[in-house]
């Protein structure tokens, strides 16, 4: 096996060498301030594998639930349940719809 090439110096190690053993400073902690900010890095989020297909099937659930429920009732109450069921589903729609166009762009 082949030696390890050394690693490149570490700033805020040489940072914390220099100035960290004495009594810290201002200058000492701003320049410890634009390493720790210049190294900083996002961590890498996972996209949510389940995708589109199921939101589809929770849909088809609860379509099928409210049908079943819409079918047990007299046609009085199914004329009046039905439209304010369809406008809720498409306020809370219409709602998210808005969320998403609101959602910043991935990066990446």
């Amino acid at each position: 096996m082949s030696p390890r090439p050394p690693a490149p110096p570490d700033p805020v190690k040489a940072l914390l060498q220099a100035q960290g053993l004495q009594q810290p400073s201002a200058a000492f902690s701003a320049a410890l301030t634009r390493q720790v900010v210049a190294r900083y890095a996002a961590p890498p989020t996972v996209p949510y594998r389940a995708g589109a297909w199921l939101g589809k099937l929770i849909l088809l659930a609860l379509g099928s639930l409210l049908g079943l429920v819409l079918s047990g009732l007299p046609r009085a109450e199914a004329g009046i349940l039905a439209p304010a069921l369809a406008a809720a589903v498409l306020g809370l729609g219409g709602v998210l719809w808005l969320f998403e166009q609101q959602r910043p762009p991935a990066a990446g």
